[in-house]
């Protein structure tokens, strides 16, 4: 879903996004998650005080209609994923998991790369774990670059050998928030105007604003920010 920033400089969901988030089709009649309705979310701007969702209290002064979107889309995802990493279990398969990726008012949390460990081919696009140095070249965590050959990366005509256990096979980010078990997320924290990063709450409780995250469960991790 593409984010916003309201006039209170918190991020939101777009109309359309919304639109689109209540048209899905629901798990709830399979296993009993639920989904923002129209009427909910009628209530949660009308109710003074705070609203209600899930079993979850949340309160109008902090929190928002995103935030009900993103647990509730957060729920349903772990469900799912339930029903199909079983079947991948049964046929010896990758499991995928979901990666909540969140914020508060005060700035962005944004996936930088996925990278899963392996080989990488002519042309295909590789991520750093961490910065290194190349032929005078810096290749940096968070970024992505191009392989001229199997592990190998191509500086003014000639060819580099990628140091081994620095990068990984960049994967493209897609809008469910679901990659393979045993990658790695680069996520990073990133203050709007007149805000600092203050910590991460849920998976991680890091104050480093770039983390990375290896992606063994369906996991949710939040940035906070303060005015400054």
């Amino acid at each position: 879903m593409a984010l916003e920033v309201n006039e209170l400089g918190e991020a939101t969901f777009s109309d359309e996004d919304v639109k689109a988030y209540l048209n899905r089709s629901t798990l709830a009649a399979v296993a009993g998650a639920s989904f923002v309705t129209k009427n909910e979310l009628e209530t949660f701007t009308s109710r003074e005080g705070g609203f209600v969702h899930d079993g979850s209290v949340f309160s109008s002064e902090i929190d928002s209609i995103k935030h009900a979107l993103e647990y509730t889309h957060t729920r349903t995802s772990i469900v799912h994923n339930g029903f199909e990493n079983f079947q991948r279990g049964l046929n010896e398969e990758t499991p995928i998991f979901f990666a909540h990726v969140a914020s508060r008012g005060g700035g962005l949390a944004v996936i930088k790369t996925i990278i899963e460990s392996g080989s990488v081919g002519i042309g295909e696009k590789f991520a750093p774990y961490e910065d290194f140095t190349l032929g005078g070249n810096a290749f940096l965590r968070g970024s992505e670059y191009s392989a001229s050959g199997t592990n190998k990366v191509s500086i003014n005509d000639q060819e580099y050998d990628l140091p081994v256990g620095k990068f990984g096979k960049s994967l493209t980010k897609n809008s469910t928030f679901e990659y393979p078990g045993g990658s790695t997320l680069i996520i990073e924290a990133q203050p709007q105007t007149g805000y600092e990063f203050i910590k991460w709450k849920g998976e991680d409780t890091s104050t480093e604003r770039t983390l990375n995250l290896v992606l063994e469960h369906n996991l949710y991790i939040e940035a906070t920010f303060k005015a400054v």
